[in-house]
């Protein structure tokens, strides 16, 4: 999770320059990993936050 965020702002920055196919999906990855990192980010101190916390998806298609 620690690289989510530097990734969200990446791919943000990079967006109009992928090719046009691609873009709704790589919009969609960049709204989940962003809601995934901000969730993350935004809770720690709480009990069950964990530095190395770690987020799996799988890309079908």
């Amino acid at each position: 999770m620690q690289k989510a965020g530097p990734a969200v702002q990446a791919y943000r920055e990079a967006l109009d320059r992928i090719d046009p196919d691609l873009r709704y999906e790589l919009s969609e990855l960049i709204e989940a990993l962003d809601g995934w990192y901000s969730g993350w980010h935004g809770n720690r101190g709480m009990q069950w936050w964990r530095e190395d916390a770690a987020v799996f998806f799988s890309v079908v298609g």
